[in-house]
């Protein structure tokens, strides 16, 4: 039986009332450290615009100034510390993803129009869980009563353990009794990344990639079908009939990735589009397509009022580079910002566009398909694994190294550029970066991992050879690390391009495009944790250098 008033006595003493200017809410001690520092998990919309807040402790020893640590309003997490009492207990808290329907719940907190100024306590069932494309969350959905002022605050299972914190309401006005909580199972993925002070807000119009399809919580992508009838020889995005799938809005700099089935007529096309919303009749289009004989191209050009005002030829493609049996997918990746636009098939750039013949835009970036003049078969394209969200997009700065002797990859603090992103698994990473002028250095990408472990990818120059290797460094040992000799001709005498990749079918790094290292699902250790660019000095060295970078892209999930 759900004993409501042992729950409550239990955990009462550990839920707090948080007030940051005129907005009120509730939060709960999760943990507290050996400094006997309290940390609170509640709302970011709860704290929103503070960095320091007045948390009033439920124990009756009065109130506390807390300081914001980190924040997320897609998710709405924040993180909020006060200082210090021996005294102070944590919710004990349970991460699911087994939350079963009906079971009892009980909600905490102090809601504005209780009576009294006390803890207010309301009960009911988990109704539903699900995930929750647009906050990018597992919400648990209840009946319990939450009202303005229970947001931050737990809702707790019979057991008396955290299974979630309370986020939000429908309005009565349209549906009773519908409460919204973000469960542990998302909160504890956030935690590493909040606890360090991270920030994450959603995207607004400046020069970055957002995105607007959003995955489901496998994180493999958005999957679809593009359509298209006879047009007049333009890629179709527009017209009647097509589905075209929109990437970004309001943005200059751009990338994409998918993989996508040929279709089965002769001609065909799939790219990207961009439109030009000033109303000039501007658009730019990086494509690959298919004529009458099958030969394949990759095609760059732009054209505003009805001209092409960049026309370049196609790029001819060797047939052997697509997959075309029915079931195989290809990857395309496209790519675009100040250094210029790439597209790439499978493992070969087959469209590379300095800044120099770029017209950039603003608008509406689209994956399309279309159809030539004088064609009038249909067809359809299949595309899987559509992933366009970036954290960091066109990002330059300089890493430095102290010069102190070790053999451990060193990071810099998450409030520098080179912190990239919390991520769950899957992720991608472009960077160009300057070889520096002493012999002993490497660059890579590290993930800090939510279990304490860590795993990396990197390339290593130590004066005589050169290699790129995988390693994961758990329990005080390295494993997981194949590496592979790289000769000195992959290399560029200034500014090199890194590029990695780890997805649930394995992790790979290239090097100026060419894959220098390939690790398979099935050999990888993968990490859900905080995504760094890094570097490293060799045990025994101590000459202190800098690499610059830009041009820093990164999608996590």
């Amino acid at each position: 039986m759900f004993d409501v008033a042992r729950v409550t006595e239990e955990s009462r003493a550990s839920i707090v009332e948080i007030r940051a200017g005129s907005s009120i809410g509730t939060g709960w001690i999760y943990r507290v450290d050996n400094n006997r520092k309290a940390w609170i998990l509640t709302n970011e919309h709860v704290i929103r615009g503070s960095r320091t807040v007045t948390v009033r402790l439920s124990d009756g020893s009065g109130t506390r100034t807390g300081t914001v640590v980190g924040e997320d309003d897609i998710r709405d997490l924040a993180v909020v510390t006060i200082c210090c009492n021996s005294g102070w207990k944590a919710l004990p808290r349970v991460v699911t993803s087994d939350i079963e329907i009906g079971s009892d719940v009980v909600v905490m907190g102090f809601p504005e129009q209780r009576i009294g100024s006390g803890l207010s306590v309301t009960t009911g069932i988990v109704s539903s869980f699900d995930f929750h494309n647009e906050s990018r969350s597992w919400l648990i959905q209840t009946d319990a009563a939450v009202n303005p002022g229970n947001s931050g605050g737990p809702i707790m299972n019979s057991a008396g353990q955290v299974i979630g914190v309370v986020s939000s309401r429908i309005d009565p006005v349209r549906a009773e009794n519908i409460g919204f909580a973000i469960s542990m199972r998302t909160v504890v993925e956030e935690l590493d990344y909040l606890e360090v002070g991270g920030s994450v807000r959603a995207a607004t119009p400046t020069p970055r990639a957002t995105r607007i399809p959003t995955p489901g919580p496998s994180g493999s992508g958005v999957s679809g079908v593009l359509y298209a009838g006879p047009t007049d020889g333009h890629i179709g995005c527009d017209g009647t009939g097509y589905a075209p799938t929109v990437i970004s809005n309001s943005t200059i700099d751009s990338a994409a990735f998918l993989r996508f089935e040929v279709p089965r007529v002769p001609r065909w096309s799939i790219g990207f589009l961009y439109h030009d919303p000033s109303g000039r009749g501007t658009y730019a289009a990086t494509l690959l397509w298919s004529d009458t004989l099958g030969d394949i191209y990759a095609k760059h050009w732009v054209t505003s009022n009805g001209e092409d005002v960049h026309d370049p030829p196609s790029e001819r493609i060797p047939r052997a580079m697509l997959k075309t049996q029915s079931g195989e997918l290809n990857e395309l990746v496209f790519r675009t910002s100040q250094n210029g636009s790439i597209l790439r098939l499978n493992d070969d750039i087959v469209i590379d566009v300095p800044p120099s013949q770029l017209e950039r835009l603003y608008g509406r970036s689209r994956l399309c398909v279309g159809f030539y003049e004088g064609e009038d078969e249909p067809y359809s394209i299949r595309y899987q694994d559509l992933r366009t969200r970036f954290d960091k997009a066109g990002v330059a700065g300089t890493l430095t190294h102290n010069g102190s002797a070790g053999d451990t990859i060193t990071c810099p603090a998450r409030n520098e550029s080179a912190y990239i992103a919390h991520s769950r698994m899957d992720s991608w990473v472009l960077v160009d970066f300057e070889i520096p002028t002493v012999e002993r250095w490497s660059i890579g990408i590290v993930y800090h991992g939510i279990d304490r472990h860590n795993s990396w990818m990197t390339i290593r120059h130590n004066g005589w050879s050169r290699y790129a290797e995988h390693t994961t460094y758990r329990n005080g040992e390295f494993v997981d690390g194949p590496e592979r000799y790289i000769s000195a001709s992959k290399f560029k005498l200034t500014q090199n391009t890194l590029e990695f990749e780890t997805t649930a079918n394995g992790s790979w790094l290239r090097l100026n495009g060419e894959k220098v290292l390939d690790v398979s699902g099935s050999n990888l250790t993968r990490r859900a944790g905080s995504l760094r660019l890094c570097i490293e000095l060799y045990e025994g060295e101590e000459e202190i250098y800098t690499i610059s970078y830009s041009n820093l892209w990164a999608w996590t999930d």
